[in-house]
């Protein structure tokens, strides 16, 4: 047997053992006993000991894999070790509760503020060294992957003691308390700082006395003498530093280049980012770049090159490809009037909370904030965001829907979330607020909490989450009580309403509910949301470590 064939065949057996996939988007599958690589798409499939399976089977199990084995992520937990446990603890007095992996091991999930996994521990520990090694910030720090007692630190590999060396350049140790403020390092040596300065030039260090300035690694006498970049000039009041060198302004500018910079004279060279030319008291020269180019016939494009005008009324340069240009006259373009991502006509429709409305405006209806309905004020009424007839009465808002999660008892929390709560929506985000809610009483009985928000997650889309530093207001016309428990806090909001970049106002409604984002009500809300119509696969563990 040839060597090459012979290393083939162990390639593909060895791949074959350790149940490798050999791209992120590819699967080594066999075909009638010959193996080949099948493309797929990781939110639709999973590849598993070199077979392809449906990632959601009968629309409500979740699979993934784990050591060449498929499991129901809504029941298993997979670890690093390749090993799969039971998500929930089966017997016992802790019956029902999670489960965490931490590295190679299984913990029951604590709700202990502060519990958290580092490395194969899970600790309350408020420090984790190099991600493995849990310590204790009271009296330990993490220094160089290591857990070291305070106030020590490390110089060339030697542990020290702050309080009474100081480490210079991380290579020579001194007798000195790293916090005596008077002794400082200068390269690998210490000096007084109260008699002594430390010059620096091109890389180099040099302890000085105090009583004069440095130029580099030397001193210098200011009163008859220049200091550029390091080099000492004689002066007579009238040179100025020009890079390198000197330069006399009564006659000559400075033109500053990348690594050097040069005198030139005034009027008759152009300085384009650090290249002379000569001009000859061309005004029509100008500086395109590190070029130049005559104004009259030629035009100046956004990559610093330079092409020829085909007409004189040419004023701008149009994209051949990403490269290169062609002259062309400036169009003007009509500047469109967008309704979060979709542009209307503000003459004919309506926008209401970022849903358009076609040909509402030019039949006069209205928006019935804070929802995204419109109504027509001939025949119909705004209430709260809810059209009714014109005969109908208009009664102060409850506190349901929107406040009913945060009225009801801790207890009935889950069950309501559980069975009550119609969580079938377009979105779920997990909002942070990032300044304390402000309550405007408009009347006794409505109140409109402003809320300052951005958004971290969208757990009902996985292929559009906006992004992190989006920023919004919340308009919530509520009188809910316990409200204030959202103070610099994150929690889920279902809503039909759609957040976009453009958007800064969002109207809330009873129609939308908030939730705290614990992984818990996280996980029962997209259980729920499978049975919803319209349901698109998600991937939940993508947001929770988000």
């Amino acid at each position: 047997m040839d060597v090459p064939y012979q290393i083939c065949i162990w390639f593909v057996v060895c791949l074959l053992r350790c149940n490798t996939t050999v791209s992120a988007e590819s699967c080594l599958t066999f075909s009638r006993g010959v193996p080949h690589l099948e493309s797929y798409n990781r939110e639709t499939k999973v590849c598993c000991n070199n077979t392809l399976f449906n990632r959601i089977k009968d629309s409500d199990e979740e699979l993934d894999c784990c050591g060449g084995v498929t499991y129901r992520t809504l029941d298993k937990i997979c670890c690093q070790s390749n090993s799969l446990h039971e998500r929930y603890v089966q017997s016992g007095k802790n019956q029902g509760k999670e489960q965490i992996c931490c590295g190679t091991n299984i913990f029951q999930v604590d709700q202990i503020v502060g519990m958290s996994c580092c490395g194969n521990n899970y600790t309350k520990n408020d420090g984790c060294c190099n991600q493995t090694t849990p310590f204790n910030r009271t009296h330990s720090h993490c220094v160089r992957d290591k857990v070291v007692p305070l106030r020590h630190d490390y110089c060339n590999g030697t542990l020290f003691n702050r309080q009474t060396q100081k480490c210079c350049e991380d290579s020579t140790l001194w007798n000195i308390s790293s916090y005596d403020w008077y002794f400082r390092c200068c390269g690998s040596e210490v000096y007084d700082q109260r008699t002594k300065q430390c010059c620096r030039g091109s890389g180099e260090k040099k302890i000085q006395p105090k009583n004069g300035q440095c130029c580099g690694t030397g001193l210098y006498d200011s009163s008859q003498e220049l200091c550029c970049k390091t080099q000492v000039f004689p002066s007579d009041g009238r040179l100025h530093c020009c890079g390198k060198g000197t330069y006399d302004p009564s006659q000559q500018e400075c033109c500053h280049g990348t690594n050097f910079s040069t005198a030139m004279q005034q009027g008759q060279q152009i300085c384009c980012d650090g290249t002379v030319y000569t001009t000859n008291y061309n005004s029509k020269l100008h500086c395109c770049g590190n070029n130049v180019y005559y104004s009259t016939t030629q035009l100046c494009c956004e990559n610093g090159s330079t092409i020829e005008k085909t007409l004189p009324d040419h004023t701008s340069c149009c994209k051949k490809n990403a490269t290169s240009f062609y002259s062309c006259k400036k169009q003007e373009k009509k500047k469109s009037d967008f309704c979060g991502r979709q542009s209307y006509d503000k003459k004919s429709d309506l926008c209401c909370n970022n849903e358009i409305h076609r040909g509402a405006h030019k039949m006069g209806k209205r928006c019935c904030n804070p929802g995204t309905l419109a109504y027509d004020p001939r025949n119909q009424i705004c209430c709260h965001g809810e059209v009714k007839r014109i005969a109908e009465s208009c009664n102060s808002p409850s506190p349901s829907g929107l406040c009913s999660i945060w009225s009801q008892p801790k207890t009935q929390r889950i069950g309501f979330i559980n069975s009550t709560a119609d969580v079938c929506r377009k979105n779920g985000y997990i909002l942070k607020i990032e300044n304390p809610i402000k309550v405007y009483n408009l009347s006794p009985q409505l109140h409109i909490s402003y809320l300052d928000v951005t958004v971290k997650a969208n757990i009902y889309n996985s292929t559009n989450v906006p992004s992190k530093t989006e920023q919004h207001i919340l308009l919530i016309p509520s009188n809910c009580t316990n409200m204030d428990k959202l103070k610099k806090k994150s929690f889920l909001l279902l809503t039909d309403i759609v957040f976009h970049s453009s958007q800064n106002i969002v109207y809330l409604g009873d129609s939308d509910l908030i939730f705290p984002p614990r992984r818990n009500i996280v996980q029962i809300v997209k259980r729920r949301s499978k049975s919803c119509s319209g349901y698109i696969i998600r991937n939940i563990h993508k947001i929770l470590r988000g």
